[in-house]
């Protein structure tokens, strides 16, 4: 066998182990992966065991809105969540809650935006009102204003928003099995 041949089947070979991966790697709608639940549920360590208190979340996503791309992965533990101080929580859900502030993190997550195209995007009828609204974004860490008049939601909030529509979704039961 020559070096061509050789190297043909080498590649055949490496393709067929490829798809044989991502067979395994692609879950099946609607069936749920016991081995991963079993997996979070037991994790070891200080933050994912406390006293009664076990697990593990895991947030994983990838989204592409027109040329801008973003994936995102984290674990937290349980124990680790529930110390959190609930003032955390409150500012970014608080400030995410408003039906225009929804509407300017949708518009933004294809790109940043300039507050006039904002404006457009939301149709909140003054610029005072924007303004009120993108402050508390801000606060929150979940907008961004690297130049003056452009805001945009950074990449790393991109994936971590649309899980919060996802949970949120779910928690109101509005999808079903």
């Amino acid at each position: 066998m020559n070096t061509l041949e050789s190297l043909a089947e080498a590649v055949a070979e490496l393709t067929e182990r490829l798809d044989a991966m991502e067979k395994r790697r692609t879950p099946q709608k609607g069936k749920v992966d016991l081995d991963l639940i079993d997996r979070m549920q037991t994790r070891e360590g200080p933050e994912y065991v406390e006293e009664d208190v076990r697990g593990a979340v895991t947030l994983v996503g990838a989204a592409d809105f027109g040329g801008r791309s973003a994936v995102w992965h984290v674990e937290r533990g349980v124990p680790q969540l529930q110390a959190v101080e609930d003032e955390l929580f409150v500012g970014v859900l608080g400030a995410i809650s408003h039906p225009a502030r929804l509407g300017i993190i949708r518009a933004l997550l294809r790109g940043p935006l300039t507050s006039g195209e904002l404006s457009e995007a939301v149709s909140l009828g003054s610029a005072g009102r924007l303004y009120h609204h993108l402050g508390e974004l801000m606060k929150a860490g979940v907008v961004l204003q690297r130049q003056r008049g452009v805001y945009e939601v950074p990449g790393r909030n991109v994936v971590p928003f649309l899980g919060l529509l996802a949970c949120a979704l779910d928690l109101s039961g509005g999808v079903e099995e």
